[in-house]
C-alpha cells in the first residue's frame, strides 16, 4: 500500500512541478504566442472587425485594411502578459494613435459629402473601432485564463510542503520496512518512478490528442494559442513520463540481471 501511495504522490508531484515550469511561467507563455504568431493573427482579426465599420466611417474598406500596424499589437500584448503574470497594472498604449490615424484616412478617402448624420456616424465608427482596439489587446478570456492558472498555482505552492512532507514520510517509512533486502528496496522503489512514469504517459497523451473546442471566428488566433500552450505542456508532461519510465525500466531490469548473474 506504502508503495502505491507513493507512486500516486510523486505523479502528482511531477505533474505540479510541470505545471510551475509551463503554464505557470510568463517565459512559457510568451514562447506559445511567437510559435502561433498569435500577435499576427490578432493583428489581421482586428483589423478585418474595423473594416467592418466603414460605412459608419464612410469609407470603403479597403483604406481600413491596416490601421492597427502589428508592432502596436506586440508591444500592448507583450506588456498585458507581463502585468497579467506580475500582477502589474496595465495601461493601453497607442489608443489617439489608432484614433488619429481614423481621422485621416476619413478626412482623406470619405466618399459621401459632410452632414450631422455622417460625423455622428464617423464619431459612432472611432469609437467602436478604438473599442475594438482595446478589448482585442487586452482580451479578457485571456486575462481570467491566466488568473485561473495563478490561483491553481498559489494553491500548489501552499499545499507543496504538505504535499512533500507526506511523501517523505512514506518514503522513509518504507525505507525502513524493507531495511533488511536492499534488493527488494531498489525494485519497489524502480517500481514507484516506473508506475508515476506510467501514469504521466496517460496523462500526456490524453492531453496531447484532445484539442481545445473550437470557438468563434473572432477568437481563431486564441483557439490556436490555447492548443499550441495544451500540447506543449502535455509533451513536456511526456518527456518527464519518459524519463521516470526509463529509470524505473533500467533499474528494475539491472535488478533481475544482477539476479540471473549471481545464480
Amino acid at each position: 500500500m506504502l508503495s502505491i501511495a507513493c507512486s500516486i504522490i510523486m505523479f502528482c508531484l511531477s505533474i505540479a512541478g510541470v505545471f510551475l515550469c509551463t503554464l505557470a511561467n510568463e517565459q512559457f507563455m510568451v514562447t506559445q504566442i511567437k510559435q502561433t504568431n498569435y500577435t499576427k493573427n490578432v493583428t489581421n482579426e482586428i483589423n478585418q472587425r474595423i473594416q467592418a465599420y466603414h460605412q459608419e466611417a464612410g469609407v470603403t474598406p479597403e483604406v481600413l485594411a491596416e490601421v492597427v500596424p502589428e508592432t502596436l499589437v506586440k508591444e500592448n500584448m507583450n506588456e498585458f502578459i507581463q502585468g497579467l503574470y506580475r500582477n502589474e497594472e496595465v495601461t493601453l498604449s497607442g489608443e489617439s494613435e489608432v484614433e488619429a490615424k481614423l481621422n485621416r484616412i476619413i478626412d482623406t478617402y470619405k466618399v459621401k459629402p459632410e452632414d450631422e448624420n455622417t460625423q455622428a456616424n464617423e464619431e459612432l465608427a472611432i469609437y467602436m473601432i478604438t473599442g475594438i482596439f482595446q478589448r482585442s489587446v487586452q482580451p479578457n478570456y485571456l486575462e481570467k485564463f491566466v488568473e485561473k492558472i495563478l490561483s491553481v498555482k498559489e494553491i500548489l505552492l501552499s499545499s507543496a510542503y504538505i504535499v512533500i512532507g507526506i511523501f517523505s514520510l512514506f518514503m522513509i517509512s518504507l525505507i525502513y520496512l524493507l531495511r533488511h533486502s536492499f534488493k527488494r528496496l531498489i525494485q519497489v522503489l524502480a517500481g514507484i518512478v516506473l508506475a508515476s512514469g506510467g501514469q504521466l504517459l496517460l496523462l500526456g497523451g490524453g492531453l496531447f490528442l484532445i484539442s481545445p473546442v473550437q470557438i468563434s471566428g473572432q477568437m481563431v488566433a486564441f483557439h490556436q494559442l490555447m492548443t499550441s500552450y495544451t500540447q506543449a505542456f502535455a509533451l513536456t508532461l511526456l518527456a518527464v513520463a519518459a524519463l521516470e519510465v526509463s529509470i524505473g525500466g533500467l533499474i528494475l531490469i539491472g535488478t533481475i540481471i544482477h539476479s540471473k548473474v549471481k545464480k
